[in-house]
């Protein structure tokens, strides 16, 4: 059991009892403040603002030191999925604890006698609330039926929202009982918002490659959910505003303590936004700028970590992205592109066109004293995953990948296979011909030496053909000629 579930559970079990008395107090028609059943859901819902941004903070920062980490994206999605689940607890503790309240002020409101000049109570803007109030519940029950969101975020506040609105409406009716109503139903619908966001944020998927799908559908699960809550909040903040028998903040005890309540809850709601929004764009932006010039370069996918640095090796304007502390950083390349070897460091990225020789990725690694390079290639998205994800860029984190290449330079032993790339989807094996496509699975280390007239788009034919987890080393190329041409710097 986490730090911050035993310190909500060892404060939410006597509160919810403490909240039970005040809701007995209510029902006896017992005056009490207004602000007195608000204070422990308000401080509970602080507490957890506050722990989340404490959290996402700590995450941004890790983050910064990590740009150059290939595993970035599972950082950034596993830490963020932590950081929410106080803010979880705190927003589900504050209508459990209010509805207790909400219970003991209805049933005191209907113990109250009507007012001497008015026998009649004043039921008619009460009903008026109500009919402009429980549409917020239809909205999140048609949200579950047109399955715009799962069940687990729309069905906990479309249940929990008429549990609320009920005595909370009734509450309004009553002279003694109107402040304490509104005011409570307003926080359990602020919390009840909150913890069904923090849930789905801080639910683990079973595969964190399925993370970016959950993420999507909970962008999809906003729309019902605010606007059902946000309809039944303005619903109850007009209610309270209309109806008869003074002032609305009457019985409040201090509006000025509302206020403050109100404000130290959005206080650290807004830094953890705040941070939020750089963590995405910090661990997003990137893979999402590459998944965009992946699909124009017409690049296959690839696996794996995802380099803080990358060459988009194009022919007309080949520049550098970077993973910066702000998001991707961009910078024209200093040069020409075939004198690139010497400013490479080891593990950097290189998108390279699948029509570009291999000739020229020789030439560009002459000089190279790195050991390792990788290339880089995005899954193709549509059009809609890309409006999503430019909304939480942490939808792209695991959208792109890379494949290692080892540098024949270093090497003790030879792999156990040796192949060499042939132009036209061909390669040869131990002096035999065969098409790459007709090729079994390889599931050894190989080192691979390329023909000086095969392309890019052949290399990533046979890389198509080998299996992952086994490294490949590039050897020598081989010139038309027979002879050698050298791979990074000479041995």
């Amino acid at each position: 059991m986490s730090l911050p579930l035993i310190a909500f559970l060892s404060l939410a079990v006597p509160g919810l009892l403490l909240q039970c008395l005040l809701g007995a107090v209510l029902a006896w028609k017992r005056p009490i403040p207004a602000v007195m059943p608000l204070l422990l859901p308000g401080l509970l819902l602080f507490a957890g603002a506050a722990a989340s941004a404490w959290q996402m903070d700590q995450l941004y920062r890790l983050c910064q030191q990590s740009l150059d980490d290939p595993s970035l994206a599972v950082i950034a999605l596993e830490g963020r999925q932590v950081a929410w689940l106080p803010l979880a607890l705190g927003g589900w503790t504050a209508p459990l604890l209010l509805l207790p309240t909400l219970i003991g002020a209805a049933i005191g409101a209907l113990r109250a006698r009507p007012p001497e000049d008015n026998r009649r109570r004043p039921w008619m803007p009460a009903l008026v609330t109500a009919l402009a109030a429980f549409p917020g519940p239809v909205v999140l029950g048609m949200g579950l039926i047109a399955q715009q969101a799962p069940l687990w975020i729309l069905g906990p506040p479309a249940l929990l929202l008429p549990v609320l609105l009920l005595p909370g409406l009734i509450a309004l009716s009553g002279g003694a009982t109107r402040a304490i109503g509104a005011s409570g139903l307003m926080l359990a619908l602020l919390g009840a918002l909150i913890g069904a966001w923090g849930v789905g944020m801080s639910l683990p998927a079973t595969d964190l490659e399925a993370m970016p799908d959950q993420l999507s559908s909970l962008q999809q699960s906003f729309g019902p959910l605010s606007l059902g809550i946000a309809a039944s909040a303005a619903a109850v903040l007009i209610g309270w505003m209309s109806v008869q028998g003074g002032s609305p903040l009457k019985g409040l005890g201090s509006p000025a303590g509302a206020t403050l309540l109100a404000l130290l809850i959005g206080l650290p709601l807004a830094a953890f936004g705040a941070r939020q929004i750089q963590v995405g764009r910090l661990a997003g932006s990137y893979p999402l700028t590459l998944t965009v010039l992946s699909a124009e370069m017409g690049l296959p996918e690839q696996g794996g970590g995802l380099p803080g640095r990358t060459l988009v090796a194009s022919k007309y304007i080949p520049r550098w992205l970077v993973r910066g502390p702000e998001g991707v950083e961009a910078s024209k390349l200093e040069g020409e592109l075939l004198d690139l070897g010497p400013s490479l460091r080891r593990g950097d990225g290189l998108m390279l066109p699948p029509d570009m020789g291999m000739e020229d990725v020789y030439l560009m690694l002459s000089g190279a004293d790195v050991g390792e390079i990788a290339l880089v290639g995005c899954w193709r998205m549509p059009r809609e995953w890309l409006i999503r994800a430019s909304r939480d860029p942490l939808i792209a984190t695991l959208s792109c990948g890379s494949r290692p290449l080892h540098l024949r330079r270093g090497l003790s032993a030879p792999p156990q296979q040796t192949i060499i790339l042939l132009k036209n989807g061909e390669v040869d094996i131990d002096v035999e011909i065969r098409k790459t496509a007709d090729l079994p699975m390889i599931t050894v280390p190989i080192l691979l030496r390329a023909q000086a007239d095969a392309t890019v788009a052949d290399l990533y034919a046979l890389l198509a053909r080998h299996r992952p987890d086994q490294p490949v080393y590039l050897g020598y190329g081989v010139q038309l000629d027979g002879s050698d041409l050298p791979v990074g710097v000479e041995p």
